[in-house]
């Protein structure tokens, strides 16, 4: 699939969805790198102020040229290519399209499912996004019905949507870079990492976050609970403003053993060869018979297998 490329009236989109999230729904966002394909977003639900791990996936398209195509009804048609289509439907997030336009703000949403994507005369895809289904505080209810219920499934989840994130991190040398605005709410709004070399005039990787909590470690554990971090040097503060946080990171024995047994299931081993031995040959005469020995009530214990 080919590489996303980012304008800045797509940065537009981006932050009113971010905002709106952190906003309206009160939720966290983690941005997706930009290489990333069909996901602009993550959002993750938020219960009585805990995050729930609880996730849905945001496509985000932004510009007054979205909204040029009219659909059935009061609605905006929204053309999908297959490799789109192939993407979302099989996506183990349920997945949301929004459309932005800047000029006047008017964000609005539709889901991006079996039911809502149709096929086009010519092959294609495309779905109707109502003009009324505003992306805002009166979409909360509808888009938390629709997110799966979370519990251990969520972290793994996660790791899951993060595999081949993980696997840039395995055996590098990483740094995270995370600045902390002071007296702000929206205090964390992004990290960044460079491989290998923490002095590097650009990250090699960036993700906007929308973070209330100023504490960096529970913030970078939380939107990438598969890296162990430490503190590479003590936080520099400018103009009391914004502190500068720079911590080692590396990939954790959980995320090691997770990319293994991921590993391990896309290329499974052969079977073993289980053939049973030739019999011996037999000690005992030939009128003897099985009934003829008493039964050992602990003879049939079954014994563990040894541990491969």
């Amino acid at each position: 699939m080919a590489k996303r490329h980012y304008t800045p009236t797509e940065d537009l989109g981006v932050a009113a969805v971010k905002l709106i999230a952190a906003k309206e729904f009160g939720w966290i966002a983690r941005e997706q790198p930009t290489a990333d394909y069909g996901v602009d977003a993550h959002l993750e639900v938020v219960k009585d102020g805990k995050p729930t791990g609880r996730l849905l996936g945001v496509q985000i398209k932004s510009g007054k040229s979205y909204f040029r195509q009219a659909g059935l009804g009061n609605s905006i048609r929204f053309y999908v290519d297959q490799d789109h289509y192939n993407y979302w439907v099989s996506h183990s997030l349920p997945i949301v399209i929004v459309l932005h336009r800047p000029e006047d703000d008017l964000t609005i949403w539709q889901w991006a499912n079996h039911d809502t994507l149709k096929k086009t005369l010519k092959g294609g895809w495309y779905l109707d996004v109502p003009k009324g289904n505003l992306f805002n505080g009166t979409a909360k209810d509808d888009l938390i019905e629709h997110v799966p219920q979370s519990g251990g499934a969520a972290l793994r989840q996660r790791f899951g949507l993060d595999l081949e994130l993980m696997k840039v991190f395995k055996g590098r040398e990483a740094y995270a870079s995370v600045d902390v605005w002071i007296n702000k709410t929206w205090c964390i709004r992004s990290i960044k990492f460079f491989l290998d070399e923490p002095e590097k005039s650009k990250a090699d990787m960036e993700f906007g976050v929308v973070s209330l909590n100023a504490d960096v470690g529970a913030v970078l554990h939380h939107f990438f609970p598969w890296l162990k971090a430490e503190y590479h040097a003590p936080p520099e503060d400018f103009s009391g403003e914004v502190e500068t946080h720079i911590l080692k990171v590396r990939l954790s024995k959980a995320g090691r053993r997770f990319i293994a047994l991921e590993e391990f299931f896309a290329n499974p081993p052969d079977p073993p060869d289980l053939s049973p031995p030739q019999a011996e040959e037999s000690w005992f005469d030939e009128d003897f018979r099985y009934s003829d020995i008493p039964i050992d009530p602990y003879e049939d214990e079954i014994q563990p297998l040894d541990d491969d």
